[in-house]
């Protein structure tokens, strides 16, 4: 079970980051004196709340798992999901420093969990 929300809230996590980029220069937050006006797309609004989830379902994890041990997986597993949508939902270019990283992050990934 613990597994499946860990799923949940990276997939929640790095669809939110996402989301929000998408229609990041749509968006507008403006002070004016003691007047805030805060102009947000549909889409960062969705984005926003997937990340409130990824939230809610990040504290639920923290009260089941080591934080020593799941912090570094999650941001892991986060970061490769992150730039994987990068690339193929906003079209930013792989850079190789990126590729190689990645590939670090996942040998670190199987080191921790070898027995």
């Amino acid at each position: 079970m613990i597994f499946i929300l860990i799923a949940i809230y990276i997939i929640c996590s790095a669809a939110g980051l996402i989301l929000i980029k998408l229609n990041a220069d749509v968006s507008h937050l403006t002070i004016s004196g003691a007047t805030l006006q805060l102009n947000l797309s549909l889409t960062t609004i969705l984005g926003l709340g997937l990340y409130v989830v990824s939230f809610l379902l990040w504290v639920v994890i923290l009260q089941k798992m080591n934080l020593n041990y799941i912090y570094p997986v999650v941001i892991g597993i986060s970061y490769i999901f992150i730039m994987l949508g990068s690339h193929f939902i906003l079209k930013e270019p792989f850079a190789v420093k990126q590729l190689v990283g990645s590939g670090i992050i996942l040998i670190g990934l199987v080191l921790m969990n070898m027995k």
